[in-house]
């Protein structure tokens, strides 16, 4: 591995464009709906979700986080993880899997929703699912493909929301169900320290809502996790066409505090 790379690895929380080893996850939502012929229907919907680690006093809770119009919205009653596949010198060595987080295994549908597991924000478009016993299940399940928990946590937070427009920031996602994580590259449209979300000149992808962003870090510093992508807001005429170009994103302080918020309400003290 080059030197270049290692350094890429090392400065962000998860591995850009790596595998299921990451703490970003391809997710898919699934809801079942009888029609008027008596037949069951599937509605999917795709998205990006990633870790968040909180201690508390007495343990270390994981949190699986994405957008509330992924996780809640329609209803869903079911929660896949796609685990893509592992391949060596371009050989696959083991297929992909899917493996539904929610409900859990011998629970039905009826009896397990998925909204009886996720914690949506009241007004933000956030939404979390405490994911800390199906990290345990994770790691016995998939043991053979050396299942690690990369996730982000307070200390990854920027030390100051003065953030100048310009700054140059990134996110990771899933667009359109692929495999591997895929990088994104925008700007500060705003600075964040007047703005109640984090205004940004990049798009959301269809399929990276839920994605982690990051404000890229200064000369010999490490990027910091910015927030949440949740939507794109702006078209513009670019060469001619029509094109997103701004984008959305809830801060990072939020989903602490929303966290946090959750971890009381359950009874953990920090």
């Amino acid at each position: 591995m080059r030197r270049k790379d290692r350094y890429i690895d090392r400065q962000y929380p998860t591995k850009v464009g790596g595998s299921f080893n990451d703490g970003v996850w391809l997710l898919e939502t699934r809801t079942y709906k009888q029609n008027a012929w008596g037949k069951v229907e599937t509605c999917s919907f795709s998205g990006t979700g990633f870790l968040f680690k909180r201690k508390t006093l007495v343990s270390t809770r994981y949190f699986l986080v994405s957008n509330k119009h992924v996780l809640v919205e329609g209803n869903p009653q079911c929660l896949l993880l796609h685990i893509p596949p592992i391949k060596e010198n371009g050989i696959i060595k083991s297929p992909g899997v899917t493996y539904p987080l929610y409900p859990t295994k011998g629970k039905t549908l009826l009896e397990e929703p998925l909204s009886s597991v996720v914690h949506a924000h009241q007004t933000l478009d956030l939404a979390i699912i405490d994911v800390t016993e199906k990290i345990r299940e994770l790691q016995k399940v998939f043991k053979y493909r050396d299942f690690k928990v990369n996730s982000l946590e307070a200390k990854n937070l920027p030390l100051s929301w003065d953030i100048q427009e310009d700054r140059p920031m990134h996110y990771v996602g899933f667009p359109d169900k692929q495999i591997k994580p895929t990088p994104f590259d925008g700007t500060i449209k705003e600075n964040p320290k007047y703005t109640s979300g984090i205004d940004l000149i990049s798009p959301v992808a269809q399929g990276a809502s839920g994605s982690p962003a990051f404000l890229n870090g200064e000369a010999g510093t490490y990027p910091k996790f910015l927030g949440v992508m949740e939507s794109t807001e702006s078209m513009e005429m670019v060469e001619g066409e029509h094109q997103w170009v701004f984008g959305h994103a809830v801060k990072s302080c939020d989903l602490l505090e929303f966290i946090d918020e959750v971890l009381h309400k359950k009874g953990f003290h920090m």
